[in-house]
């Protein structure tokens, strides 16, 4: 088997080992998976910031500071070392120094993987040639006509020696010539000059297919004429090739080779072809002083041709290759890898249930949170008419530009004719001997001026000019399909609509259950009524508008919410089984089938862009529907009692349990290569609110949980996106800012009231204790009047009774000045008592 698959044959009975670089960028992870699946290898190696990374590819990730020089014993362990060159190239040559001066009786391969921006300025010999050509030419002498540029001579791998490298890669072209000088009987070294890698969630590309996944309004970028040759490789068959070099049975001898697919493609067809898949064609032109802005820039506006003969001998069976027609002619391939690798495959929702069930609200919601494009029929009918009047007037300003050029193509043909004139006349006044008239010049030229400005004012003839250019048929066979599509009207019903809207219950509320708007006292005498003309389109017109819009690129990249179309099982076939629907044609009116019902036959195959994703499924009672229609504001003519009823009857004729309309689309099978399910989930409504809460009044508000909006995400998944972008992530900075600032002022404000809270307090105190105070003095000064009041009957007393005798007594004793005054005193006040005296008398 080994011989078979031109394998080296391996006769220790262990693992080879090998030592890849740089694991964790996106070639190193392919290499690093390439040889593990195909080659049975243990993979080691390093990564680009010494850091560990998750990769299952590789067993074991070598340090470069390790103290133990681990790299070193690595990569002499190693059977296998595949260097790629990124940033500098100290790793590459350090590790080839390191071979070549090492011993080892193990047979190692050293594949170095470079780039083809080492040929970047290379002259081929059509262009040595041409300059050759060039300085034999006499100076002054002109071309004939201007001659079509040589196509270029494609490089091969036996012109390594003419090599020019681009100024930025000097560098690399050294350690190619090392790796080759490094080749020896145990040591196998081999360049490999990779194109510009693609597939597999995209590397140099990833920020073009971003723009475009985006849908940026600028469009894609143009750098240079845009026609210049880019050789190109996918870094799977890259991949291969590496692991085919390694091994094979027997080294090869050659030791230059250029790791590039078949394909010849430029700049402009890439973007145009990135374009057609994920963007909507716009592009635009780079000026060469802007080139600095962007990186890799070099890679794009190469211009060269290689011929990789021996990557398309090595890897020759033909299933091996993932792209070997090229980048161009498996761009569907690379934009599905694309899609998967980055995980934004488009999320397709379909939102169902019975009227009134809150499809429109969180069909909002959804496309709000994930950034998707809620789909509705009054929305997707507005957009398709509008069309019409869209290509009338581009048809319009076509016509104008080109009554402007026929117009200045007479002008200049006037011009032309007057020159020649006067020409001639000043030939025929040289000839006759006669001197120029300036004057008449002079008057010859205002003449010629003023028709000019004539013919430029009066309104051109209509003609019939037939001279319509490409764009211009193409214009008027859409506009021609647009009118046959818009008259695939159903057969008019008459109506009868009242001015006042009869059917409305007070307060602008649907009248249910046989409310009027009348009140009980007022006359029931209706209003007068006029007919209305109503007009629908067909199932299969709407089907057509709806594959148009999900056809555009920002349903194609990021997916979309359908709000409940298709209703019926008839229109769910119309819309997602293969094949063109055929407008009938102009004046043909098509019987609409009834919508209650639903068809049965053979399941066909349906369009897997248009098969939504995820089906959700609103389950509602009619109790809870008629409260929910009672509550919300009527809207155009679907809101009231009759519809709402006719629309409700189509549901429930739609949604049986089998041949419903949700069994179809989970019954139902892509035509794409992967069969894809769709998920139907039913959430029921009957325990939400009525109605919605208000939107927040401010940004700063917090939005309270919707129970029934996180079942929603919970059935969605994750986002399936880029995330936020740069100015969504402003945007929510600048928020937290603001919220984090109105959180300070209301701490702010909160502090100050509880300091105004606390003076307040302290001035209620100081007032209740002043209060206090004039109380406590008020009581004592009335407890004084009370005592002033009540000892005047004493008072009375001494001054008569006590006050005479005490002063006669103080006189006494200061006459006398006795040893004790007290006794003296009170001796005294004993014998001249009066009271006794008067008992002494009695």
């Amino acid at each position: 088997m080994a011989e078979a698959d031109g394998k080296k044959p391996n006769l220790t009975g262990l693992r080879p080992r090998a030592f890849v670089s740089n694991t964790d960028t996106h070639l190193g992870t392919i290499i690093s998976r390439t040889l593990t699946k195909k080659g049975d290898y243990e993979v080691w190696g390093t990564t680009t910031d010494d850091e560990e990374h998750e990769c299952k590819w590789v067993k074991q990730i070598v340090r470069r500071d390790d103290e133990d020089d681990s790299v070193s014993k690595c990569l002499l362990q190693s059977d296998l070392i595949v260097h790629q060159l990124i940033d500098g190239v100290d790793d590459a040559t350090t590790a080839l120094k390191l071979l070549m001066n090492a011993h080892y009786e193990t047979e190692k391969t050293f594949i170095l993987v470079s780039s083809v921006m080492t040929w970047a300025e290379t002259r081929s010999n059509a262009e040595l040639v041409g300059e050759a050509d060039d300085e034999e030419k006499e100076e002054g002498e002109e071309p004939a006509e201007e001659e079509e540029p040589a196509e270029l001579e494609a490089y091969t791998e036996d012109m390594y020696n003419k090599r020019v490298p681009h100024v930025k890669y000097t560098a690399w072209k050294e350690v190619e010539k090392l790796c080759k000088k490094a080749n020896s009987k145990t040591l196998h070294t081999y360049v490999v000059f990779s194109g510009l890698r693609y597939g597999e969630g995209e590397d140099i590309l990833h920020p073009l297919f971003k723009q475009a996944w985006h849908l940026a309004p600028e469009g894609l970028p143009i750098f240079g004429p845009g026609k210049q040759l880019l050789p190109m490789v996918h870094v799977q068959d890259l991949a291969t090739f590496v692991y085919k070099i390694a091994s094979a049975e027997e080294p090869p001898e050659q030791r230059y080779y250029f790791g590039c697919d078949e394909g010849v493609a430029s700049w402009g067809a890439i973007v145009k072809a990135v374009n057609g898949a994920l963007g909507h064609g716009k592009t635009y032109k780079v000026p060469e002083k802007n080139y600095i802005l962007y990186e890799n820039v070099e890679h794009f506006i190469a211009n060269m041709k290689v011929e990789a003969a021996g990557m398309g001998s090595m890897i020759d069976d033909e299933e091996e290759w993932v792209s070997k027609a090229g980048f161009v002619e498996n761009i569907d391939k690379i934009v599905s890898e694309f899609k998967s690798h980055r995980k934004i495959q488009p999320l397709r929702v379909y939102l169902t249930g019975p009227p009134a069930s809150g499809k429109t609200y969180y069909g909002k919601k959804i496309a709000e949170h994930f950034k998707l494009v809620n789909i509705t029929v009054s929305d997707v009918v507005r957009e398709f008419e509008a069309q019409q009047t869209q290509l009338l007037e581009l048809l319009a300003k076509i016509k104008q530009r080109k009554k402007e050029e026929r117009r200045r193509a007479k002008l200049e043909e006037k011009r032309r004719l007057k020159a020649e004139e006067a020409a001639e006349r000043a030939a025929a006044r040289a000839e006759a001997g006669e001197e120029a008239d300036e004057g008449e010049d002079e008057g010859a030229e205002d003449q010629v001026a003023q028709e000019e400005e004539e013919e430029l004012d009066e309104p051109e003839e209509e003609e019939e000019v037939e001279d319509d250019d490409e764009e211009t048929e193409k214009i008027k066979e859409r506009l021609n399909e647009l009118k046959g599509i818009l008259a695939m009207k159903v057969k008019p019903k008459v109506q009868v609509e009242d001015d006042s809207k009869a059917a409305k219950g007070k307060a602008g509320k649907p009248a249910i259950k046989g409310k009027t708007g009348k009140g009980k006292d007022e006359p029931s005498t209706p209003p007068e009524a006029k007919p209305v003309e109503v007009v629908r389109y067909t199932d299969k017109c709407l089907a057509i508008m709806y594959r148009w819009k999900l056809g555009q690129p920002m349903c194609r990249n990021q997916g979309y919410v359908l709000d409940g179309y298709p209703k019926t099982v008839a229109q769910a076939k119309l819309l997602l089984e293969e094949g063109e629907l055929e407008v009938p044609e102009e004046g043909a009116e098509e019987e609409e089938a009834p919508e209650g019902e639903a068809e049965d036959g053979e399941v066909k195959k349906v369009e897997d862009r248009l098969l939504p994703d995820k089906v959700i499924h609103f389950v509602a009672c009619d109790e809870f529907l008629t409260q929910r229609l009672m509550q919300i504001t009527e809207q155009a003519e679907h809101n009231n009692a009759s519809d709402f009823q006719r629309r409700l009857d189509v549901y429930k004729a739609n949604s049986k349990p089998n041949g419903g309309l949700c069994s179809y689309l989970e019954s139902v099978l892509s035509n794409a290569e992967e069969v894809r399910e769709v998920t139907v989930r039913e959430l029921k409504v009957d325990n939400c609110p009525l109605l919605p809460p208000p939107p927040p009044t401010s940004p700063l508000e917090e939005i309270p949980e919707d129970p029934l909006f996180k079942q929603i995400l919970d059935v969605l998944g994750p986002p399936r996106n880029y995330g936020p972008t740069p100015q969504e992530i402003e945007a929510a900075y600048l928020l937290e800012v603001r919220k984090e600032e109105e959180r300070n002022l209301l701490v702010q404000e909160a502090e100050r009231q509880r300091l105004e809270r606390e003076a307040a307090d302290r001035a209620e105190v100081a007032r209740l204790r002043q209060e206090e105070a004039g109380r406590l003095m008020a009581i004592q000064e009335q407890e004084r009047q009370m005592l002033e009041l009540r000892k005047e009957p004493l008072k009375k007393y001494l001054m008569e009774n006590v006050i005479p005798i005490l002063t006669q007594g103080l006189i006494e004793v200061c006459e006398t000045r006795p040893e004790d005054p007290i006794d003296h005193l009170a001796e005294w006040l004993f014998r001249h008592n009066p009271e006794n005296q008067g008992d002494s008398a009695a």
